[in-house]
């Protein structure tokens, strides 16, 4: 019996005793004895004890929730074993991957939740040569904004141009009188993205010596490379979101800056500064100050932190220029998961493996969510 199964219980016994010695009061017509008096005092006072106890373990219960939320999101995966990253992938996944290219054969999986399903082809591939061991373990998924940032994903997308909302910035409005309408929020508007693939191959001939972790080393490079692909794009797409002009945020120091481009942003759509996102080119990592490293070690890497919003460097980003933003302001659509393709030619015994995926981000779903800061 869990603990607030077990107050519950004695909430209930004290209840009951203290509802008999209301109902003799009743009963008798007469005031309670002084010692029914003091015993329903005390009854009474045990059950008000007993709802805070309740209250603060259901609230530190919500707590533990948020924060094991947080820390899945930060290891790459949901609470429910489901990564939160479009380039995890399973053991499974690269057992079987290991297995075509050690039995030289052609076949598809897609990295999952449910281990791979293989769809092979009905080919028979030429003498492979002399027999080796090999052995797979799971890699960790390469760094990405998009699940550092907290960027929303939509999976499962069923056409190739996908639509989603846009709205403007939250804005504050006068209390309406009864039986009046509140505000209409017009900036929201309709908007599409063209989804596209990403992805990388590499043909290892007869000669080659395959390793024992071949799938695993190649699939991780495969996955590298197309998390810079994706990091292109995303941070391409909030730079040209970003206001110009006037609308660049500045200071008298780049920790000034940063911390008004951080205030800003949070002002502009509702978010709080943890929930933000700093993207900084390398080159300028020290004139950011005061970043603390936090647990990130799944990522591939310490998260730092700046101010309390997240710090993820990249040479995509341009130097001297800092980017702050809500990851709630984008979302990442996926169309096809993470896939692994893998195809003989055995006139020439070229095995061939590829890694792909496809998807998209919209970006500036909420007005403001980004802003550029000069690191003066």
């Amino acid at each position: 019996m869990s603990l607030i199964e077990t107050l519950r219980t004695q909430r209930e016994t004290l209840l009951t005793e203290a509802g008999e010695i209301a109902k003799r009061g009743v009963d008798s017509g007469q005031p309670l004895s002084q010692e029914d008096g003091t015993r329903f005092d005390a009854l009474t006072a045990e059950v008000e004890a007993i709802d805070t106890r309740m209250a603060e373990i259901v609230a530190g219960e919500a707590r533990v929730q948020a924060i094991e939320a947080d820390f899945h999101a930060r290891r790459g995966i949901t609470p429910d074993g489901r990564s939160a990253s479009p380039l995890a992938v399973r053991a499974d996944v690269l057992d079987a991957v290991q297995a075509a290219i050690a039995g030289r054969s052609a076949g598809r999986w897609v990295a999952g939740l449910e281990p791979a399903a293989e769809q092979r082809a009905a080919l028979t591939p030429s003498n492979t040569g002399g027999r080796h061991s090999w052995s797979a373990a799971t890699l960790r998924s390469p760094r990405l904004l998009h699940q550092v940032a907290g960027v929303p994903i939509e999976t499962n997308v069923a056409a190739i141009t996908a639509e989603y909302l846009r709205a403007g910035a939250p804005a504050s409005a006068a209390s309406v009188a009864p039986a009046t309408a509140v505000s209409e929020l017009t900036s929201v508007t309709g908007t599409s993205v063209t989804l596209a693939r990403y992805g990388r191959y590499t043909s290892l001939t007869r000669e080659h010596l395959i390793a024992a972790d071949s799938a695993g080393t190649i699939t991780s490079l495969h996955r590298r490379s197309i998390a810079l692909d994706l990091d292109t794009v995303l941070i391409t797409l909030i730079s040209a979101a970003a206001p110009t002009g006037t609308g660049v945020v500045t200071g008298s120091a780049a920790d000034v800056a940063l911390r008004i481009g951080l205030a800003t942003v949070a002002d502009a759509t509702g978010a709080e500064v943890p929930d933000l996102t700093i993207v900084a080119n390398p080159a300028d990592a020290g004139l950011i100050e005061n970043v603390d490293p936090v647990g990130g070690a799944t990522l591939g890497e310490v998260v730092a932190t700046f101010g309390g919003a997240k710090v993820y460097y990249s040479s995509i980003a341009t130097s001297g220029t800092a980017l702050v933003f809500d990851g709630a302001s984008a979302k990442y659509l996926e169309a096809q998961a993470l896939t692994f393709d893998s195809d003989v030619a055995v006139t020439t015994g070229v095995v061939t493996l590829a890694t792909s995926v496809i998807g998209g981000y919209g970006t500036d779903l909420i007005a403001g969510g980004v802003r550029a800061v000069t690191l003066a």
